[in-house]
């Protein structure tokens, strides 16, 4: 649509209306309203089943059986379905696809919250049923636009690309801002397949749909003799044209077979027919959306997270909120594009594909080199990829619907959907697998080797301006030989059989790091030294709240890490034998930087047993001044809590939660004075009572 330019004799808000209306001149509101419900409503389920993965399946099991089993079913749907859906009504399908949905999402919501093998199964089955009723709805809706004409598709467009927004929105709403249960907010989601059922049947016009189905033929198998002429036409006229003409009107012309009512010869004749239809897709439809979606996918899964930027130069307090706002830009393009049909439309689909290959190859030159200097412009781009690829989602599927013979339009819109979001959804599950397959080799590696290999190879971040962030400083790089020289110093001195335990026993990564740091400490005497140095690292996490979301970013490569202890060491002080630079560096090489604060404060409490000491800590509605503290602290150290010899660490921490009173932990003991907690005690004994 051309509108005039600002200024010109045609410009004036009565000429932008009549053009404005020329556009959606034939748009019928209740078609583009039930059309832009089902994709919506389609997609959304995938969305919401994908956001709540961790909550299905809990923390042991990779988030990708979860993403496996909400593709697959859908791919093979949109595989096979094509061929023979044709024999089953819209509105059969309709309640198959909202009775699979509904089903799966209330199998999902309503299995009990454990996460043993037998309840993920189910769940998994529930997936797989939601997952059956996408996968077979995108395709049947698609074809159903046939009946409707173009608004119809830009209204299915436009949904489709707000349910990403929707999807991922509507989950976090409930469940972080709401606190709904994941449970409960999965059991209300359940209900919103019943939308598609009421715009079918209360908002859709079905006049054009049952005057179109009553002339169809319903992909009717041909005659062999005809089948055969029209297959040698076919390959002549490859020998005389390239697959790839400047028309795709000319291709899809050259490429499809007509359907001529000749008598049915048997579902093995309409099967080969609607094969060679989807041949004829493949080159002018199916393969620039592939292009453009798998490029797009490869940026969004593959190099997005490794964009980041100093905090200091972004508008973010954590690195985790730059991944989450590229998606979210990514949508909002997306979104926008695909509903831009009646404005915007290309005819030559490979343009755009080849334009979203720029943008991954700019950018992951950028994740590699680090030369643009702005958070801002990669959002730009990111927010360019979403244009291009909703841009060519719709574009194709108008594209058919204006070049494809009628007779074979219904077929055609669905069976290219195959290879467009089933695909996008096998690329997500790749890209997931790989990073998973990446991180249990390495575990492997680091229960294996004596110096394991770093978990991180792929392009980063420049770690250097991110870690400047927390100190104002760079660091030079030290020389990789150097580390593991420094690494086998510190495997040097682990400890023998016959060296000091630790005085408690810790649990976890950090405990078991911090329990070898103790052994190592002791057996060279230098328990003290060790101490010192580890509470002027914690002064540093204490005075840079950033540094420890530096130090747990999955993107740290080998070069970060060296960058990263450099700058760590020199806040250490007196290291005597090089104990503490070692154990860096060994944090560094096993890839567990991140475990860094959790050591610091495990070696506090075995220092603190070792010392005889045992901690008081107060909590306290408000503050308690110096007096109340060292009443309590005498109090206490003459109480049977604490033994002759031991030292008593008083902390003192505010909660207002607890309204009033005190709370009083002493070593694994637990006294509560509090007001909230008798307030609690008195409820529950007026509810028994009643």
């Amino acid at each position: 649509m051309a509108l005039p330019m600002p200024g010109s004799p045609a410009a004036s808000w009565a000429v932008y209306r009549a053009r404005l209306k020329a556009v959606f001149d034939g748009a019928d509101p209740r078609v583009c309203a039930a059309f832009w419900l089902f994709g919506l409503i389609n997609n959304v389920l995938y969305v919401i089943i994908l956001s709540a993965a961790l909550d299905l399946v809990g923390p042991n099991v990779p988030k990708g059986v979860v993403l496996l089993c909400d593709v697959i079913p859908s791919f093979l749907t949109k595989l096979c379905a094509p061929y023979f859906i044709h024999k089953i009504p819209y509105n059969v399908r309709i309640c198959i696809f909202v009775a699979l949905s509904a089903s799966g999402m209330l199998i999902i919501a309503l299995t009990p919250a454990l996460q043993d093998s037998r309840t993920i199964a189910i769940k998994m089955c529930g997936v797989m049923l939601a997952s059956l009723s996408s996968g077979g709805g995108e395709l049947s809706f698609l074809g159903l636009t046939h009946f409707y004409g173009h608004f119809a598709l830009a209204a299915w467009g436009s949904g489709t690309g707000g349910a990403g927004l929707v999807g991922a929105g509507a989950y976090a709403l409930a469940t972080n801002t709401l606190h709904i249960s994941p449970r409960t907010s999965l059991l209300c989601f359940s209900f919103l397949p019943l939308i598609m059922l009421a715009s079918f049947y209360l908002v859709l016009p079905l006049g054009p749909l049952k005057a179109g189905t009553s002339k169809s033929h319903a992909y009717e198998a041909i005659d062999s003799d005809d089948q055969q002429d029209e297959d040698e036409a076919l390959e002549h006229g490859r020998e005389h044209e390239g697959l790839l003409s400047s028309s795709a009107h000319s291709a899809s012309e050259r490429s499809f077979t007509s359907t001529k009512h000749s008598g049915v010869t048997g579902a093995l004749g309409s099967f080969r027919v609607n094969l060679n239809r989807a041949r004829g897709l493949f080159f002018p439809y199916m393969l620039p959306l592939l292009l453009v979606y798998v490029t797009e996918y490869t940026i969004n899964q593959g190099v997005a997270p490794t964009l980041l930027f100093p905090l200091r130069d972004s508008p973010f307090t954590e690195y985790r909120s730059f991944y989450s706002t590229y998606a979210v830009i990514y949508q909002v393009g997306v979104f926008i594009s695909r509903s831009s049909t009646p404005f915007i439309r290309i005819h030559h689909l490979y343009l755009p594909s080849f334009l979203q290959v720029a943008n991954l190859v700019l950018l992951t030159l950028h994740a590699m080199f680090d030369f643009i200097p702005s958070y801002y412009i990669v959002c730009v781009v990111i927010f360019w990829e979403g244009l291009l690829g909703g841009l060519v989602y719709v574009s194709t599927f108008a594209e058919i619907t204006d070049n494809v013979k009628k007779e074979d339009r219904e077929f055609s819109l669905g069976a290219t959907s195959t290879l467009g979001p089933a695909w996008i959804r096998l690329d997500r599950h790749a890209e997931q697998s790989r990073a998973e397959s990446r991180h249990s080799t390495s575990q492997q590696a680091l229960r294996s080797s004596p110096i394991p290999q770093p978990i991180s190879s792929r392009p980063a971040m420049s770690a250097a301006r991110a870690f400047s962030t927390a100190f104002r400083a760079a660091a030079p790089r030290a020389p990789v030989a150097a580390r593991f020289a420094a690494t086998r110093g510190f495997a040097a001195a682990a400890p023998s059989s016959a060296a000091t335990k630790p005085p408690v026993a810790l649990f976890g990564v950090d405990g078991t790091y911090a329990s070898a740091l103790y052994t190592a400490s002791a057996k060279t005497s230098t328990l003290d030294n060790t101490a010192k140095s580890l509470e002027q690292l914690s002064a540093v996490f204490q005075k840079d709240a950033k540094l420890a979301e530096i130090l747990r970013a999955p993107t740290l490569s080998v070069s970060d890490k060296q960058q990263i202890v450099q700058e760590l060491q020199k806040h250490i002080g007196s290291d005597k034998d090089g104990i503490v630079k070692n154990f860096l560096d060994t944090l560094a090489q096993n890839n567990r930087l991140g475990v860094l604060e959790g050591v610091v404060n495990n070696f506090g409490i075995l220092m603190g047993a070792h010392r005889g000491e045992i901690e008081l800590v107060v909590t306290s509605a408000a503050p308690l001044d110096n007096k109340t503290l060292s009443r309590l602290e005498s109090a206490v150290t003459k109480s049977q809590y604490v033994s002759q010899g031991q030292k008593l660490k008083v902390i003192s921490k505010v909660n207002p939660e607890i309204r009033g009173g005190l709370v009083v932990e002493i070593g694994d003991r637990t006294i509560d004075l509090s007001v909230s907690s008798k307030m609690a005690k008195m409820n529950k004994l007026l509810k028994d009572t009643l």
